[in-house]
């Protein structure tokens, strides 16, 4: 049976954890509504959110692999199948966990391998979100984490940091100043920390934010072109690039959906940052928030003439 050996992360369906799996596929996609109209050329598509993942699933259980597999799991595994719970929980290895409903699923017996079974079965995902890109029960691994395992995985590819910058300088996506300074192991987690601090401080714009995801995706082209990232033994540290490239673009995506657009503001009399902070949003502690987008005026005593920028809302 040594080739179920060769196995996939392991997952978790209910109570039931380290399941092996052997193959998987997930579907997703985007909804939409087509839209014709009489006497017009071409169609327009209303996008109305992200379809739901599916996931197929094969799953071999036999007791040459594993004693704990067969019967017992299957067993185990068989009943979740029959009469899942209300809140089916499903742990992937890459999105995290999440409520799913179970689709119909198969069971193949072969006799020339005895002592098992393969489980084939397709799950959905089964919640519903308001506004995030996906929503899952555990927290998904954010950008900074994901910066941290490709720190791990390249220093175990043999990818220096050092040479890293100076590609990365070659490229024409070097570190700025504040990027240059991390200690030993953490560079791309120090980029994810910047990317985030700049993104969560509510006053960076839709564009702000999409250059610094573009900045990201540079560099992380430039790794990947890298000579030690093209060695098939180092496919964990490519794989660890992807995901830390998908976080900051899921990052970013949903900070862009709600970012604020920069408007200016005629000042027309003396007034100082409280009062422009009162006027435009009934709120005075948002002055700090207009201080930052407008570094180097007086606090207290604003101009007539003086152009701010401002969020719209």
């Amino acid at each position: 049976m040594g080739f179920f050996d060769d196995e996939m992360p392991e997952i978790k369906l209910g109570d039931l954890d380290n399941i092996p799996c052997s193959s998987r596929k997930v579907g997703g996609g985007r909804a939409k509504k087509d839209r014709k109209y009489p006497n017009r050329d071409g169609q327009s598509s209303e996008d109305l959110g992200r379809e739901p993942y599916t996931f197929e699933l094969e799953i071999p259980l036999f007791a040459g692999v594993d004693p704990n597999h067969y019967p017992s799991m299957a067993d185990a595994l068989r009943s979740i199948l029959d009469d899942p719970p209300d809140a089916l929980e499903y742990r992937d290895h890459e999105l995290g966990t999440m409520h799913v409903s179970v689709d119909p699923w198969t069971e193949d017996l072969d006799a020339s391998k005895r002592d098992g079974v393969i489980f084939r079965i397709k799950l959905t995902e089964d919640d519903q979100d308001a506004g995030a890109a996906f929503r899952v029960l555990t927290s998904q691994p954010n950008a900074e984490d994901m910066g941290a395992r490709l720190d791990d995985e390249l220093a175990a590819a043999g990818v220096t940091e050092p040479n890293m910058v100076t590609a990365l300088d070659r490229g024409g996506v070097g570190l700025n100043a504040s990027e240059r300074s991390f200690s030993s192991g953490s560079m791309w987690s120090t980029q994810a920390t910047r990317v985030t601090e700049r993104i969560n401080d509510g006053i960076a714009t839709a564009e702000q934010i999409g250059a610094y995801v573009d900045t990201i995706r540079g560099r992380v082209d430039v790794l990947l072109a890298q000579p030690q990232m093209q060695d098939p033994a180092n496919g964990s540290a490519m794989t660890a690039a992807i995901l830390f490239l998908d976080a900051i673009v899921l990052l970013g995506d949903a900070a862009s959906a709600s970012a604020a657009i920069e408007v200016e503001e005629v000042i027309l009399d003396v007034v100082s940052v409280f009062d422009v902070a009162s006027r435009l949003y009934g709120d005075e502690q948002r002055a700090a928030e207009i201080l930052q987008r407008n570094p180097g005026i007086s606090p207290l005593f604003i101009r007539p003439g003086t152009r701010l920028r401002v969020a719209s809302l």
